[in-house]
């Protein structure tokens, strides 16, 4: 942990065991307390690697807990799936008084948790900030970015008074739907050029159709073809219609080796 050129405060490497880190700025003792990623039962670990950071005890105006783990009441995906219960989740009455918040990562979702699924408030907020880009197609709607948290000192005690959260520039999710009854192998070329031209070129691009193709469309959608009709910029998949047991992927800037052409169940 340091500072760079522009007095911004970086973490380099990856904790290996539960920490507590203790800095000041501009007069302020902020400790922040930490543990790696916990696999294997979660919920019961949870009180005792957060009494081994440390955290608790620190002599810091403002404390911060840093994890990498589901919180019950956590959401993702389209159906807006809620983490409740499960060795692999922590629970909310666990989460600790004598601090000011918990910063987490692990969910993909930006959000802000206050109360957990029994609708009883959590001692402090929970802020999951997200991932910077979206890495599946369930997060094409989301924005991503990162949060802005001020603490303010009122009666000779801080807290954290303002979350804010500022959206980065993501590529484009988009899916495209080939109609099947429409094509033939004298105008597939065609078709498809037109509808990826009107495509971000630096979109990750998903296409599917709107019923089980022919053979010979499946023999035409090989690797090279697919590479030859999009830009080098896109990432282009075809999802589980062309192919029933799984999806197969293609980089438009990689070679035919296996690091860029992959099976991937869903």
């Amino acid at each position: 942990m340091g500072y760079d050129s522009n007095n911004k405060l970086v973490f380099r490497g990856a904790l290996e065991s539960p920490t507590c880190f203790q800095l000041q700025v501009r007069g302020i003792r902020i400790a922040i307390g930490g543990f790696p990623f916990h696999r294997k039962n979660i919920r019961g670990h949870f009180p005792e690697l957060v009494n081994q950071t440390g955290i608790l005890k620190s002599q810091g105006d403002i404390r911060l807990l840093v994890i990498h783990q589901a919180i019950e009441g956590a959401q993702v995906g389209k159906s807006n799936y809620t983490f409740r219960s499960g060795d692999d989740v922590v629970s909310g009455k666990d989460i600790p008084t004598g601090i000011h918040a918990v910063l987490s990562g692990h969910i993909h979702r930006h959000q802000i948790l206050n109360f957990h699924p029994r609708q009883k408030p959590l001692p402090v907020l929970v802020i999951y900030s997200g991932s910077i880009e979206r890495t599946s197609f369930a997060e094409r709607e989301e924005d991503k970015g990162f949060y802005l948290l001020e603490f303010t000192k009122e009666n000779f005690r801080w807290g954290l008074s303002k979350t804010e959260f500022h959206a980065l520039p993501v590529r484009p999710m988009v899916v495209l739907v080939l109609d099947v009854n429409r094509i033939t192998p004298e105008n597939i070329d065609d078709v498809l050029k037109k509808m990826i031209r009107k495509t971000d070129i630096h979109a990750i691009v998903r296409l599917t159709c709107n019923r089980p193709p022919e053979p010979w469309v499946i023999e035409k959608l090989k690797t090279s073809y697919i590479r030859s009709v999009s830009p080098v910029s896109m990432n282009l998949s075809l999802d589980h219609t062309f192919y029933p047991q799984g999806k197969y992927s293609v980089n438009s800037k990689g070679s035919s080796s296996s690091k860029q052409v992959r099976l991937a169940l869903d």
